[in-house]
């Protein structure tokens, strides 16, 4: 994915291939930096991985934790007295 994203920035950016390259390289270290740690493994993953379909499996595991960790949540803080 990154080096589509790097072919990308050359060819409607303008950018050179090295120019593209630290581009993406700032990218993938922005989202190391903010992202939180349930979603960075995926997301980094999907972005370095060769093969997409596993770091799409590992997204929707998280984002079913996520789910279900939202939703429980939920239901405690309605049932909490305001």
């Amino acid at each position: 994915m990154l080096k589509e994203l790097a072919q990308n920035l050359v060819e409607k950016a303008n950018l050179t291939e090295e120019q593209a390259q630290k581009a993406t390289e700032a990218v993938r270290g922005f989202l190391d930096e903010k992202l939180p740690e349930a979603v960075k493994g995926p997301v980094l993953g999907f972005l370095t991985a060769e093969r997409v379909e596993g770091a799409v499996e590992k997204v929707r595991e998280v984002a079913a934790k996520l789910t279900e960790t939202i939703g429980g949540e939920s239901k405690d803080s309605s049932s909490k007295p305001s």
